[in-house]
Formats: structure tokens, sequence, C-alpha cells
């Protein structure tokens, strides 16, 4: 009987709600835990998600642009019909099924815009862009939308594939979700210096999207030569490559040489101030001619600063004929740090960098496979032109002048 008491049923029922008590906290502290859990597991994904957005916006760019620099001295920098100094992004002799369109009928050449690289590197979606206004965006709750106001922005004026036409701008000019993982091309104006400049076709303007966080990417390229490069953001198809951060592809040149030594800056007195100009100098620098007799092709100095004082090839001559690769010295000019370039950027007339070697000072050795070449002149004083990105994003040249047969 004493077991049936009062106090010994309080007691045990005191004793029932305590591990009653005990196990709603035991739920409630593994709900907290699991939502915590899963919170970081998204973020994560996110971020990860993020971050291969962006790395794959990087690299359509870069191929992008290689694909561009392919088909021009492939297939358009010799064109003889091309009444510009230094050539231009235009096609004389382009795909049949663009001889029919109003442009070849009219001009006798169609430019390269999406629906020409389409079915020139069919693997990839084009995209046609083009941009209103010269000044920058300004806000207006009465206006609406930057684009659709026509002020200022971009515009989408068509997606290309394989020759075909896959999103016309009668339903999709603002139709973002067109734009990521694809290559858009501005043809009507170039990015460069800050602002945009009325194009002659000197000019390509390459743009892409992330698709995530709305960061856009452009490269600016003259005829076989990337001259800008930058990250901005995208604001509905307002965004201004003038306000690109730091990034892959930071269009302005840091104040000390990216990279490396800071105790010396390139000149200043020879970074160009004004775009480069629609006519270039067609023979080298007097002190570069060669003094024996040879051939002298005609080819442009690329625009903007040479940063290498030197580059040299190993054999001395380069036998187009030949098998296998050929070694190229390039020494930097004091201020740009050798280390300091990407080495998978390294290019020579189509050609990728294999094999990259950073020797001492501001010496670097690259190998090039003949067989990847496109379009070398042959002659006694041929333009050997090596192009890359630094790792800050800014673009790299370095040129000079060697020797080539058949």
């Amino acid at each position: 009987m004493a077991t049936t008491t009062g106090p010994g049923r309080s007691r045990r029922t005191a004793h029932n709600k305590g591990e009653l008590g005990f196990n709603l906290i035991e739920l409630l502290i593994a709900i907290c835990i699991i939502a915590i859990l899963v919170a970081i597991v998204v973020v994560t994904l996110y971020g990860q998600d993020q971050k291969a957005d962006h790395a794959v916006a990087i690299g359509n760019l870069m191929t992008g642009a290689k694909v561009v620099d392919s088909v021009w001295y492939a297939e358009l920098a010799n064109q003889s019909q091309c009444p510009l100094s230094g050539g231009a992004y235009r096609d004389y002799n382009p795909p049949a099924e663009m001889k029919s369109t109003a442009a070849y009928q009219t001009n006798g050449w169609v430019p390269v815009d999406a629906h020409y690289m389409s079915l020139k590197e069919p693997m990839i979606n084009w995209v046609d862009l083009s941009v209103g206004g010269t000044s920058g965006p300004v806000a207006s709750a009465d206006v609406g939308s930057y684009l659709l106001a026509d002020s200022y922005g971009f515009r989408i004026n068509g997606v290309w594939k394989g020759g075909n036409q896959v999103a016309s701008a009668v339903v999709s000019p603002s139709d973002w979700s067109l734009l990521p993982r694809k290559i858009g091309i501005v043809a009507d104006k170039y990015y460069w210096d800050g602002a945009w400049q009325d194009n002659n076709t000197q000019y390509l303007t390459l743009v892409t999207l992330e698709k995530i966080a709305q960061i856009a990417h452009f490269y600016t390229l003259n005829v076989g030569v990337t001259i800008a490069g930058g990250t901005f953001e995208w604001k509905g198809g307002a965004g201004n490559p003038g306000e690109s951060f730091g990034d892959e592809l930071a269009s302005e040149k840091p104040t000390t040489p990216p990279g490396g030594d800071t105790s010396s800056n390139p000149p200043a007195d020879t970074q160009p101030t004004t775009p480069p100009a629609d006519t270039q100098p067609t023979t080298p620098p007097a002190d570069t001619q060669p003094t024996g007799p040879g051939t002298q092709p005609t080819q442009p100095v690329p625009p903007g600063v040479n940063m290498a004082s030197s580059v040299k090839i190993e054999p001395d001559t380069l036998n187009l004929n030949a098998n296998g690769q050929f070694t190229v010295f390039l020494t930097l000019s004091q201020g740009y740090a050798p280390d300091a370039l990407v080495a998978d950027t390294l290019r020579c007339y189509g050609a990728s960098g294999r094999a990259v070697k950073y020797a001492s000072g501001y010496e670097i050795t690259i190998k090039f496979s003949r067989a990847d070449l496109i379009g070398v002149p042959v002659g006694d004083h041929v333009l050997i032109l090596v192009t890359g990105v630094f790792q800050d994003g800014s673009a790299f040249q370095g040129w000079d002048w060697i020797r080539t047969m058949q």
C-alpha cells in the first residue's frame, strides 16, 4: 500500500514527466542541428554552383576569342579586297549560305557576327548583341527597364547555332536567359578606353554572362589582338564595362606591374591614350629593318604597347613545312613579371603554348607546335606576336621580327 500512496504516485508521475520533457528537448536540439547542416549544405552547393558558373563563363569567353582569332588568321587576315590597312572582320568570300544576305548583296562582304560565326564554329551558340546609347544609364521609375527605354544598354538581336537562328529579336530583345553559356558579339560598336566606340569592322567586343551572379565578362579584339577585357555587373542589360572590377578579366592595368616587382612601372608615356588608329603602320620601325635583302610582308604593328623587349625562336628560321615544335624565347620589358602570365593563355598565330618555363629575370620559354600555327606569312622579316593574359586579367602582347620559310 505504501507504493500507492499519494507521495509515491507523485514521485512516479514527476519522473515520467521528467523523461518526457528531456526527450522533447533532445528532439528540438536535433531539429536545430539538422536545420543548420541543411543550411550549410545549401550555401555550400550554391557557392559551388556559382563558382562553376563563373569558371564556365570565363572559359567560354576565352574559347570564343580563340575561335575568332583562328578564323581571323586562317581566312580574313590576308584578304586583298579589304581597303582598310591592317584588315578587318569582314569576309569577302563568305560561306554560300551568307551570299544571299542583304549585307553581302549590298557591300560584297559580310561582317563577323553571330550568324557568320555559327557557320564557322557550329558547336557554340552565338548571340548578336547591339548597344544603344553612349552615356551611362540613369535610373528612372517612370521609364522602367533601361533596355526597353532604349536610352542605354544591350539588346539581343538574335541567337544562332550551326547557321540557324534559334531565337529572334522580335521575341527576345531582353531575355537575358538566352545569354549565359553563349558568346555574344557586339558588331556595331566596340568597348575600348572607357567608352563604346563606333566600329568600322576592325574590332569586335565579345560578351558572356553568368547565370547565377548576373556578372558579365567581355573581351575587345582588334584584328587578331586582344586589346581590352573586363568583368562588370550586368544590371539587367544596362551594365557598363567601364565599371569593371578586379577579376580574371580586369580591363585596367594595375598601377604596379601585375604579380611582380613593384619597383618599376611600365613607362607612362608608352600607354595608349586614344583608340588604336584605323590605319596601322605597315612596316616595322626603322631600327628593326633587316640589313640584308629579303621579302618584306606588309604586316601591321599591333596597336598598344609591346610588352616584350625581344622575342627569339629556335631554330633561327621557322620552317612552316617541318614537323614538331619550335621554341620561343620571350623576354618581357622591365616592369612586367613573367611568372604573372597565365601559361595556358599564351598563343602565337593561333597555336597554344606548351611546356612553359620561367627563367631568371624577365625571361620565359614557350614551345609551340608548327601544326597548330594558322596564317603565318613567309618572308625574311615576319612579325611574331605572342599574346596572353596576366593573372589579374589584363592582356599581354609582345612581338618581334623573325624569318620564316616553306
